[in-house]
């Protein structure tokens, strides 16, 4: 029913496939590292847009957070003239609170990041100079 070299064949295929996807300490080290300079060269490039399209997308996280702070502080404001009217706000302000926080988190965060991901990867570069 079956040849035994097929079979053999096979099972020494698999056994290659399996040895691909178990990484020693060395290799691990060696992978995370290519992901971390990977990382680091698409956060430059994403960084640097200039197009007209990332040019727009920084526009609108601009007016949404500008929208939101305006809120807050009209709420504040309204607090010590009528609360009723304050309750109002601080509803609208619950309405785009995720919208803000999905701006400052994707649009904002990663401008902040940047230093801390080139601080790591730098300090992983001087390690593996090191031991090599």
């Amino acid at each position: 029913m079956f040849k035994k070299k097929k079979v053999l064949d096979t099972i020494s295929q698999l056994a290659g496939i399996a040895d691909k996807y178990s990484f020693t300490n060395e290799e691990r080290a060696e992978f995370n590292k290519g992901m971390a300079d990977a990382t680091v060269e698409y956060t430059k490039l994403t960084m640097s847009e200039n197009t007209v399209r990332s040019k727009t997308r920084r526009i609108i996280a601009v007016m949404i957070m500008a929208i939101w702070s305006f809120l807050v502080l009209l709420c504040a404001i309204c607090w010590k003239i009528d609360p009723l009217w304050a309750d109002h706000v601080l509803k609208l302000i619950g309405l785009i609170s995720g919208i803000s926080l999905s701006v400052t988190a994707f649009f904002f965060g990663g401008y902040y990041l940047k230093g801390p991901i080139q601080a790591f990867t730098n300090r992983f570069k001087r390690k593996s100079k090191d031991n090599g």
